[in-house]
C-alpha cells in the first residue's frame, strides 16, 4: 500500500505509466459526475469521485477470480438476451451465471462458489441434455424443445449421472 499526494506520484509509486493513471482517474472522474459507468455498466451508487489527497494505491493479484453479477439466466440457466429471451444453446453456471454473487462475495465460507457450479452446472447440463431440470420426482418443463430419446439413469445414493 502506497500514500502519495498527487497522481503522478501515485502512479509513479506504483510503477505504473502516469499519464495512463492521470487518464482512467479523469475518465472514473467524469462518469462520477454523469451518475453512469458507460464503460463498465457500474451501479451510480458504486461510482467514488478520485479527487481528494491523498492517494491510496497499491497492486494486488487476482484472488477470486469471478464476476458478481454474471451473466443473466432463467431458471433452466439458460443464458438470457436483454429481453429475458433464452439464448438456443448457451447456458451457464458457476460464478459466470447470474446473479448468485450479487453485490458480494463471501470468500470467508470455503466450498460455496464449487457447491454453487456443481448444483447450476447438473442444472444446466440436465436441461441441455433432456429438454427438462428434474428435481427430486418433478420434472420441470423445458422453455425449448427437449432432445428426443435421451435416458438418464441416477444413481439413488449420490444423484450422480450413470453416463
Amino acid at each position: 500500500m502506497v500514500k502519495a499526494d498527487t497522481i503522478e506520484e501515485l502512479a509513479e509509486k506504483l510503477h505504473l505509466p502516469v499519464e495512463n493513471l492521470k487518464k482512467t482517474v479523469a475518465r472514473n472522474n467524469e462518469l462520477v459526475v454523469a451518475n453512469m459507468d458507460k464503460d463498465f455498466g457500474k451501479e451510480p451508487y458504486r461510482l467514488t469521485p478520485v479527487d481528494k489527497k491523498p492517494f491510496y494505491g497499491c497492486i494486488l493479484g487476482g484472488r477470486i477470480l469471478c464476476t458478481f453479477d454474471g451473466l443473466r439466466v432463467n431458471n433452466d440457466m439458460q443464458v438470457v438476451n436483454d429481453k429475458y429471451e433464452p439464448i438456443k444453446h448457451l447456458y451457464a453456471a458457476g460464478n459466470d451465471s447470474g446473479g448468485f454473487f450479487f453485490g458480494s462475495y463471501p470468500d470467508r465460507v470455503p466450498g460455496l462458489a464449487a457447491s454453487h457450479a456443481q448444483t447450476f452446472g447438473r442444472l444446466a447440463g440436465r436441461h441441455a441434455a433432456t429438454g427438462s431440470i428434474v428435481l427430486g420426482e418433478t420434472a420441470v418443463p423445458a422453455t425449448s424443445a427437449p432432445v428426443k430419446n435421451m435416458q438418464v439413469d441416477v444413481d439413488e445414493t449420490s444423484g450422480a449421472s450413470q453416463h
